[in-house]
């Protein structure tokens, strides 16, 4: 994909830069493994844990969308495929009750900062 376009579509959703090709590319730099899911958008990075895990994370990802079981579930599918440990995400959505309530429903949980 097309830096300006992915960086627009993200900017457009109220994204940040951590969702941006340019964090990505920093992120590859560092070694690690970057995945662009068109949607819900969102840049994943592979986070190496010990003995040769990995873990996927979204910071501040995914951008822009409404939380929904269906678009959460997605994500963790791609997680899922790629046989990681697990998925963090950091949605920039208000702490409702909603929110929460997708989250739960999509089979994530909230871990201490």
């Amino acid at each position: 994909m097309e830096k300006t376009e992915w960086n627009k579509i993200i900017q457009q959703k109220g994204g940040t830069f951590l969702q941006s090709l340019e964090w990505g590319k920093l992120q590859e730099h560092l070694g690690r493994t970057v995945h662009l899911i068109p949607e819900p958008r969102t840049l994943l990075i592979s986070m190496p844990l010990p003995f040769g895990f990995v873990y996927d994370y979204a910071p501040h990802g995914p951008s822009g969308v409404h939380l929904n079981g269906e678009l959460l579930h997605e994500l963790a599918e791609h997680t899922r495929a790629t046989r990681t440990l697990f998925l963090r995400v950091e949605p920039r959505v208000d702490d409702t009750t909603e929110a929460r309530g997708a989250l739960a429903h999509a089979g994530f949980r909230k871990v201490s900062d």
